[in-house]
């Protein structure tokens, strides 16, 4: 089977019809759909393949337990996310929670949205005094940068990131556009819910705006079909075309978004069924064929993570103006988040950057022929010409 076939057991899954049929009986098949579901970070969003599809037995075992363990982590993240609403409260310090449980209360079944770190955003002025309410109750700080720190959440593993700004955008005009819309949200946060658990999260438009930036991140870093599923719930669940028009269009346009959230939601149209609106019909065809052979190809949560073509490779480490120190951060910043562990100790980090080092080096090593160093050149110069399309690069042309 394809990986076109497996996208198309997905969209069958989204249409949350009570009958369901998938056939996947022989190993082969089963374990290549089982994978392309881990690598992707959605998982427990193939509950209803496992339960009700033809599955090869063994395979089935595997997969339920990953979403056993997706549904327990669920239920640790909303405690963890509670004791931490509680300690920002008591120091009256505001905040909203990102992506996570956000996202999670716009799918069917939230517990089916996996789930890894937390996301706190604050303002900027309130950022030091939380960093020190943090350490004063055991939380200890394993990365910081220009926009965040991140913290080990004490006696359970999981990462805190605490966001004092999240705009990732090479353009700094663009970036403290978005910020500052973001920031201008705060004095409009709701409060969700799940369970008997609540927790403040932006409105709408903020919302919006950090899925869209947060998708465009993940470009750069390993896209998977976990962010576009985040963005494709959050279409169904609130967005309509006169929404769009009347509430969004003109705001992501004044921070470079409005192709990334047209382009993104086109591809939810097409291969995945989203249904009852048009705004997005205006993207270019090739585009989203393109978005769709490069999420397809890298899978965030893979073994292997970026695109194993070193000719891709080597484009895809040119992709941003940084310099040698922050290409350093940034390659131990990724090695933390996949290992938070190397996180807890300074002496642990030049081994979280020589741990992502190996990584890249691994996928050109792991160069066949010329042909596909070539041809892999060729992708990456493609996939950059969507990522400026889609908003990623200054200009966004």
């Amino acid at each position: 089977m394809t990986e076109y076939c497996f996208l198309t057991a997905l969209r069958e899954v989204l249409k949350n019809e009570d009958s369901f049929e998938f056939n996947a009986a022989d190993e082969e098949t089963a374990e290549k759909l089982y994978g392309f579901f881990k690598n992707h970070g959605i998982s427990a969003s193939g509950e209803k393949i496992v339960k009700h599809g033809n599955i090869n037995e063994e395979i089935k075992s595997l997969w339920l337990d990953d979403i056993r363990k997706s549904v327990l982590t669920f239920g640790k993240i909303l405690f963890l996310q509670d004791e931490i609403s509680k300690l920002l409260k008591s120091r009256d310090i505001p905040f909203a929670i990102l992506k996570g449980t956000s996202a999670a209360v716009n799918y069917e079944n939230p517990y089916l949205r996996e789930m890894g770190d937390i996301d706190v955003l604050v303002r900027p002025d309130d950022f030091l005094n939380c960093c020190y309410l943090l350490e004063e109750n055991g939380y200890k700080k394993s990365y910081e940068d220009s926009r965040h720190a991140s913290y080990i959440i004490p006696s359970s593993g999981v990462l805190l990131e605490i966001h004092h700004r999240f705009a990732m955008q090479n353009n700094p005009e663009f970036a403290e556009k978005f910020d500052n819309l973001i920031f201008s949200e705060f004095g409009k946060i709701i409060n969700l819910s799940i369970d008997a658990y609540s927790f403040p999260s932006l409105p709408l438009k903020g919302n919006a705006l950090i899925l869209l930036e947060h998708f465009l991140h993940h470009l750069e870093t390993g896209i998977g079909l976990k962010q576009v599923l985040d963005w494709y719930m959050f279409v169904k669940k609130n967005i309509t075309d006169e929404v769009f028009e009347s509430e969004l269009a003109d705001t992501l346009k004044s921070c470079n978004l409005f192709n990334a959230a047209v382009i993104l939601t086109a591809f939810s149209k097409k291969y995945l069924g989203l249904s009852g609106i048009t705004f997005c019909d205006s993207a270019d065809e090739n585009d989203v064929e393109l978005l769709y052979k490069y999420i397809i190809s890298e899978g965030n949560f893979s073994p292997d993570g970026y695109s194993e073509d070193a000719g891709n490779l080597l484009v895809k480490s040119a992709r941003k103006k940084l310099g040698f120190k922050k290409r350093i951060e940034l390659m131990t910043y990724y090695s933390v988040l996949r290992h938070p562990f190397l996180g807890s100790e300074k002496w642990l980090k030049p081994v979280a950057f020589i741990m992502q080092l190996f990584r890249y080096l691994l996928g050109i090593i792991k160069i066949k022929s010329m042909k596909s160093f070539f041809s892999g050149l060729k992708t990456a110069r493609e996939q950059k010409k969507l990522f400026r399309r889609l908003g990623l690069y200054d200009n966004g042309k």
